[in-house]
């Protein structure tokens, strides 16, 4: 009995310390690279936690997820190097996302991800976000089968996005939706479809960026049925140039009808500020400004027994929807072309913030000029 007591206290001393060698992954422990410890570190992760990824090139078959709180996700470069982090989903299968995350006080930076099946860094209903010196690439380069989102906060408040690079995204290779207080800042957005769109967000900065080679540098966008208006965003001292990429997108979506050749497109938004911006190279226009339709239900399906069919009717929205764009302030943008191409719709849309260049025919803004965005705490 003594020797079986004294065997069961040594089986729990051994138990012990294979739990305690176990990594805890609230510390800042180095996760190996192994696809299936990058799943549980992700799964399991408890607030307060960083995960630092191994360099290297790491293949995913499946997404990574993470639902938490005060997280820090952060590799070692987001470059081609063996010393960056590399989570290629060359090969993946199952899910819609790379790596699809949710809560508050999140930050991930320092890693690449490439060639998801589907959007590549998808974070929602967050608040206070963070993604920093992030690669998102379809490396084969511009094509319908590639994802539709590089960066993708959606439903989130308090967003900086900053020294990172998207890639061959078949919709936009940087997407903010249905958020506010945004900052995008400091990336470089090339073979998207749209470089940088905002859509249905209020209060956006995005400035001191470089699109090219895009089918459109920027967009801002307001659309129906969304419970977020677009409106208040300022796009300046972005670098904005040959934007002349074919559109690669799936039919039917909103930016598979942006014309390739656009510099910045402002769709049916409301106080939105351009300045100081450089454009150049673009075979459609520099500035593209268009009116949305106005939303209406579906037409019913023919029938041969009456004679005539009942008129259309406004479709109920989230939000009342207005589609006209208004308030467009327009100020110091830089043309290569002394007659720069801008396109907007009749009537009291453009107004000229400062001495502008575009047009000296423009009236004065009287609204104030819109705040810089402060980032919630």
């Amino acid at each position: 009995m003594e020797f079986a007591l004294r065997a069961f206290a040594g089986s729990l001393l051994l138990l012990s310390g294979l739990v305690s060698s176990i990594p805890s992954w609230s510390a800042q422990a180095a996760l190996p690279a192994s696809a299936d410890a990058l799943r549980y570190a992700f799964e399991t992760a408890q607030p307060g936690t960083t995960l630092v990824l191994p360099p290297g090139r790491i293949r995913l078959r499946r997404p990574l997820v993470m639902y938490a709180d005060d997280v820090t996700i952060r590799g070692g470069g987001s470059g081609h190097s063996a010393t960056d982090t590399i989570l290629a989903f060359d090969r993946q299968r199952i899910g819609g996302e790379a790596l699809r995350l949710s809560g508050s006080n999140i930050t991930v930076e320092h890693l690449a991800i490439e060639n998801a099946r589907g959007d590549a860094l998808k974070i929602f209903a967050a608040r206070n976000l963070i993604v920093r010196d992030v690669r998102t690439e379809w490396t084969r380069g511009p094509n319908r089968r590639n994802g539709a989102y590089g960066i993708y906060p959606v439903q989130t408040e308090g967003v900086l996005i900053e020294d990172s690079i998207a890639r061959g995204a078949s919709d936009a290779g940087i997407y903010v939706g249905q958020s506010r207080h945004v900052v995008i800042r400091d990336n470089l957005v090339y073979d998207n479809v749209a470089g940088i769109e905002a859509e249905n967000c209020e209060a956006v900065d995005i400035h001191d960026n470089h699109a090219h080679d895009n089918t459109a540098g920027i967009l801002v966008f307001n659309l129906p049925d969304i419970p977020q208006v677009g409106r208040d965003a300022r796009v300046f001292n972005n670098r904005i140039e040959n934007n002349n990429t074919r559109n690669f997108a799936s039919r039917g979506t909103p930016v598979a009808a942006v014309p390739a050749g656009t510099g910045v497109m402002i769709l049916a938004a409301k106080r939105i500020e351009l300045f100081g911006n450089r454009f150049g190279g673009h075979d459609y226009a520099s500035i593209f400004i268009k009116h949305g339709a106005p939303v209406l239900a579906d037409e019913p399906a023919p029938d041969a027994n009456r004679a005539a069919r009942p008129a259309r009717t406004p479709r109920p929205s989230a939000v009342p929807y207005e589609p006209q764009a208004s308030a467009i302030a327009l100020g110091d943008n830089q043309f290569a072309s002394a007659t720069p191409t801008i396109i907007a719709p009749p009537g009291d849309v453009l107004c000229a913030a400062t001495n502008a260049l575009e047009s000296p025919a423009l009236p004065s803004c009287s609204a104030p000029r819109l705040p810089a965005v402060v980032m919630p705490r």
